[in-house]
């Protein structure tokens, strides 16, 4: 017998994996003019990442596997994907930390800087977990 309520939930989730992933992509093409934001790598990374699954997961669910096992592979790919972002990140607060002033303050870059290196530790602990 067929839960249709849940199915009903697991469609539900696709819809909203599809519109962030429209809204993810709508917001590469303003940072693409705008080039405004240093963080825009990462936010277009987890974006899709975080739309990816949830479209990936109701599927699998209403495919009928409930134990997904996530291969090794997978995380050599995700801890590659971190380092790039990282390294996207570090060159656009690079550029920012050029265009300041004398008197601008440079807590912004600062803060570019830290969580770029976060990520960029966090993509190294991925691409080498055993």
């Amino acid at each position: 017998m067929k839960n249709w309520g849940l199915t009903a939930m697991y469609i539900v989730v696709m819809l909203l994996g599809f519109f962030e992933l429209y809204r993810t992509f709508r917001f590469y093409k303003w940072d693409k003019k705008a080039k405004q934001l240093a963080t825009a790598p990462y936010v277009i990374y987890f974006g899709t990442f975080i739309s990816a699954v949830l479209i990936i997961v109701p599927v699998m669910f209403l495919l009928g596997d409930t134990n997904p096992y996530i291969p090794h592979f997978l995380y050599v790919i995700l801890g590659i994907i971190l380092i790039i972002v990282s390294l996207l990140m570090y060159w656009r607060g690079h550029q920012m930390a050029k265009k300041l002033g004398k008197d601008d303050s440079n807590l912004a870059v600062w803060q570019i800087y830290l969580i770029s290196t976060v990520i960029l530790f966090s993509g190294f602990v991925n691409f080498f977990k055993s």
